[in-house]
């Protein structure tokens, strides 16, 4: 790595590497040298190294596998692609027809720069309260499979197979969440709902489906089991009335009272 470049080492380290994979070495599709022996081979700390790999995998040319390290995507797009392609087919279940599965094994939650190993905002993890590498198989309704056949054929994926990112190919920030949810609420909503609590952010999404399952008679085993809970936090924190459904309850509890 030449010297005379200026600029902070990390960002030379990166652009070091980025010209090494161009190159071949190591090839799309192989395993990125782990920290420490690039930081040996550079002359550097492992938190300098750690910053110019989280250039390369800000910009796709590089992604993070749990339990194995970093892997080179290449800029190849058709090497990209084959890469992104295997990794989609591998977690996800898209029939044409009927429900599909969707395998779950990673998380990124938003931390801050300063309190992750990779020093990104979004650091990958296991899966909450499960075993190293351990994954979720979730089963996914045929509407939601639609749903997701359709963003494919239009927008495709990642370098590295994920089905939504940024304009940068990056992960998307809470921000963008948040924008989409408010638009969607006042699409979906009536004036007064939109002014109400409900539906207030993403994550009551999950209140909701559990509801419903149970609300449609699903074992609480069952629902338990693809919300990845147990059935105690189950019944404790997500069995939750639904909106606009009191009629019918009410209903259920006179018929019973007739019986």
């Amino acid at each position: 790595m030449s010297k005379a470049k200026v600029g902070p080492t990390y960002l030379r380290i990166a652009e070091d590497l980025r010209r090494r994979i161009r190159e071949g070495d190591p090839p799309a599709g192989a395993m990125l040298p782990s920290e420490a022996d690039l930081a040996r081979g550079y002359g550097v700390a492992r938190g300098t190294v750690r910053q110019a790999v989280a250039e390369l995998e800000r910009t796709g040319l590089v992604a993070s596998e749990a339990g194995r390290g970093r892997r080179v995507m290449g800029d190849d797009p058709s090497g990209a692609g084959r890469a992104a392609s295997t990794q989609y087919e591998t977690d996800c279940f898209l029939p044409e027809e009927g429900w599909g599965l969707l395998t779950l094994e990673v998380t990124r939650p938003s931390s801050g720069k300063q309190w992750t190993d990779s020093g990104t905002v979004h650091d990958k993890r296991g899966l909450k309260q499960r075993e190293e590498r351990e994954v979720r198989p979730v089963p996914i309704p045929p509407e939601l499979v639609r749903i997701l056949r359709a963003h494919l054929e239009e927008f495709g994926t990642a370098p590295d197979g994920r089905l939504f990112r940024n304009e940068r190919g990056g992960v998307l920030g809470a921000s963008t969440y948040s924008r989409a949810w408010e638009e969607a609420r006042r699409f979906a909503l009536t004036p007064q709902q939109v002014t109400s609590p409900l539906a207030g952010k993403p994550y009551d999404l999950r209140h909701a489906a559990l509801s419903t399952w149970l609300n449609a008679g699903v074992d609480a085993t069952v629902v338990a089991e693809r919300a990845g809970n147990s059935v105690e936090v189950l019944l404790k924190r997500y069995a939750k009335c639904l909106d606009g459904r009191d009629s019918q309850i009410n209903r259920r509890i006179e018929a019973a009272l007739e019986a």
